[in-house]
């Protein structure tokens, strides 16, 4: 399964980026609704996240890659 890096901003200015699967990432965007925690899990391994204190959740649909992308 392909991996995608998310990026999460909260209150204070604090940002966690995390590498997770692709269905780790429409969980999160499916539990930002609901609020309170959720619940995340990564290669490195399993992380709880305060959704009442997150200001914004950034996904990155671009594959990871090393060198340069050609336009």
């Amino acid at each position: 399964m392909a991996q995608q890096q998310i990026e999460l901003g909260y209150e204070g200015g604090g940002v966690l980026r995390l590498k997770v699967d692709e269905t780790a990432a429409a969980a999160m965007q499916a539990a930002l609704a609901g609020g309170g925690w959720h619940e995340v899990m990564t290669e490195s391994g399993q992380h709880w996240v305060n959704l009442a204190k997150l200001v914004y959740l950034r996904l990155d649909e671009a594959p990871a890659g090393v060198g340069f992308r050609g336009t």
